[in-house]
């Protein structure tokens, strides 16, 4: 049987308001200022979305205000316009800024994108993709690779009017 944690945070994460957070399980551990979820997380907040297998919220000392969520192994991201996925995830809330990093891969309708370190401002709505542009191996292509459906570009030049 799967226990299912949700708990109702006050904070401003994606935007203004409420988040839910649901979990198999939440360890919480007393004057740490942290609350770890495992196992199948989940964090629901307006138009966006977040899952990740371990997921620990940090809270500014005597406040309680998000000071950053870190997510671990599968995190995935979902946006209005876009999914993102990679092994680790950092929101900050103040900054309302959401980075993915290691084995990237952005999808935005039918184009695909993979780097090393994806990053989006949420209140600016831009995005960066970013390569280390180092392989250890000659014959590997680390740089960002992008496959770009035109449909896509007909539908971005629309939403920019």
């Amino acid at each position: 049987m799967v226990f299912a944690f949700c708990l109702q945070v006050n904070g401003q994460a994606f935007g203004q308001g409420k988040i839910t957070i649901k979990a198999d399980n939440v360890y919480i551990t007393e004057n740490k200022n942290v609350i770890k979820f495992v196992g199948n997380v989940l964090v629901l907040h307006g138009a966006y979305s977040m899952n990740a297998d371990l997921m620990e919220v940090f809270y500014y000392e005597g406040q309680k205000k998000i000071k950053e969520i870190k997510s671990y192994d599968n995190v995935k991201f979902f946006g209005e316009d876009f999914n993102a996925a990679g092994d680790e995830g950092i929101y900050r809330p103040g900054k309302e800024f959401i980075t993915i990093q290691k084995n990237v891969i952005l999808n935005s309708g039918a184009s695909v994108a993979s780097g090393d370190k994806f990053t989006y401002n949420i209140k600016t709505k831009t995005t960066n993709l970013i390569s280390n542009s180092k392989a250890d191996n000659d014959d590997i292509d680390s740089r960002v690779i992008i496959i770009i459906d035109e449909e896509d570009i007909g539908n971005f030049e629309e939403n920019k009017n």
